[in-house]
């Protein structure tokens, strides 16, 4: 990360307010396209990420985001 990105976090977090310090820290709200998952694909891949793909069928050894899209559709 930058030089300019810690000043402005120190500014942040300098700055009075009624918030809490994580509150001031945080990105703010942005424009742009929603996210379409809205936290409901993490649940679903957890059980999984940690395992070997081969135990799923795969000749890969490593996940791939076909590969888990696949598996998932399973």
């Amino acid at each position: 990360m930058s030089r300019q990105t810690i000043y402005n976090w120190i500014l942040r977090a300098q700055a009075e307010s009624v918030q809490s310090l994580g509150q001031r820290l945080a990105d703010a709200p942005r424009s742009g396209r929603p996210p379409t998952a809205q936290g409901s694909i993490d649940p679903l891949i957890e059980p999984i990420i940690d395992t070997d793909p081969r135990e799923f069928g795969s000749r890969s050894t490593v996940w791939t985001a076909a590969l888990l899209a696949a598996s998932l559709a399973e």
